[in-house]
């Protein structure tokens, strides 16, 4: 017997994008401890996860640049950082720093969450400064998955909630999420013709 099925389609959404403009505001409202992942969002696009996930090692002063690694359909790219963004981010990895002194004298510290065949070829790359999140937790934790006391990266519902509240005091009336910074530099204006420096850097930003 022989049926003929017809495959559903979900509707495809039209993106909400803000402006130039709401986006100055959507900044000014957020909290300073969630700035600069914001910031990020919109001035890298970059999702949400992609952010909240990023290590000390992916920030590339010299070119600009933010290396993301396995991001959306697993694929990695290189995005271009804002330059009004180093000096707070310098300023963020100095906090890592201090935080990664406190936990290294933990004896129950067992580092970083690392990927498990990296974590195998480099043993001791979990308790380095490079490999830590650039967005730490501020509390240690247990891995569920090993047992073992970490230090995780924020939760990225954090950020939701605080973005969602920063539009409601910018009185922006749109659907606003996170998903809507991440869109907004390539869609609400002509992006800025950059210099390909990777051969991953397909997208073109706008600083913050």
């Amino acid at each position: 017997m022989k049926l003929n099925f017809v495959r559903s389609q979900r509707q495809q959404k039209l993106p909400v994008v803000l402006t130039v403009d709401e986006v100055k505001h959507l900044l000014k409202q957020i909290s300073a401890g969630y700035y600069l992942p914001a910031s990020l969002l919109y001035g890298s696009g970059l999702r949400l996860m992609e952010a909240t996930r990023l290590r000390v090692k992916d920030i590339d002063f010299d070119y600009h640049c933010v290396r993301v690694w396995n991001g959306k359909g697993g694929k990695h790219r290189v995005v271009t950082l804002a330059s009004e963004l180093e000096n707070p981010i310098h300023s963020q990895i100095v906090k890592v720093k201090q935080y990664l002194q406190l936990d290294l004298n933990n004896t129950q510290f067992a580092g970083v969450w690392m990927p498990h065949a990296l974590q195998l070829k480099y043993p001791s790359a979990n308790k380095s400064l490079n490999w830590q999140y650039l967005f730490p937790s501020a509390k240690l934790s247990i891995d569920p998955e090993s047992q073992k006391l970490r230090r995780h990266h924020i939760n990225e519902k954090q950020i939701q909630r605080n973005i969602t509240f920063a539009a409601g005091k910018a009185c922006i009336e749109k659907h606003v999420t996170p998903h809507t910074s991440h869109l907004a530099p390539f869609i609400c204006h002509p992006p800025l013709t950059i210099r390909r420096r990777h051969p991953h850097c397909t997208r073109s930003t706008r600083p913050c």
